[in-house]
């Protein structure tokens, strides 16, 4: 809050709104700015919440929370999520460089026709797992993302 910013390194750690059947945010940010440079962010439903201010991914994995995952697959859509009235006063903002997501594609619409989280020179890959799951992973523009 307050126009500060908070750094999360977390390499190894995990942050799990995991409640069962009631609903959670892993985080909530409230005002300032939030980098995650990586990590692991299980939401129930939403791993990361942005009320005001800014977010920016430069790593880790987010998922839904196992009991969200089981009984409402869908909602993976909100993983990553603006307060729509928020987004839409350019009061609340993601930049995604880099991490991620389980059938949750930052790229594609998440606030609407046209809109995309995912920054300026970087793109999403997807890739379809035996889990019937797809990971969209984003990475610079450039990177070669064959299997070569």
């Amino acid at each position: 809050e307050n126009n500060s910013t908070l750094t999360i390194d977390g390499e190894n750690g995990c942050i799990s709104a995991e409640a069962g059947t009631n609903n959670s945010y892993g985080i909530d940010v409230k005002g300032g700015t939030l980098i995650i440079n990586g990590g692991t962010y299980l939401g129930s439903m939403t791993g990361v919440q942005v009320e005001e201010g800014l977010v920016v991914i430069n790593g880790g994995f987010f998922d839904l929370a196992p009991t969200c995952k089981a009984q409402v697959p869908d909602f993976a859509k909100y993983l990553i999520n603006c307060i729509d009235e928020s987004y839409k006063e350019q009061k609340a903002s993601v930049e995604i460089r880099g991490g991620t997501f389980v059938n949750f594609d930052p790229s594609s619409n998440p606030e609407g026709e046209g809109t995309s989280y995912v920054a300026d020179g970087y793109k999403v890959v997807a890739e379809e797992k035996a889990t019937n799951e797809i990971w969209y992973t984003v990475v610079p523009e450039d990177a070669d993302t064959s299997n070569g």
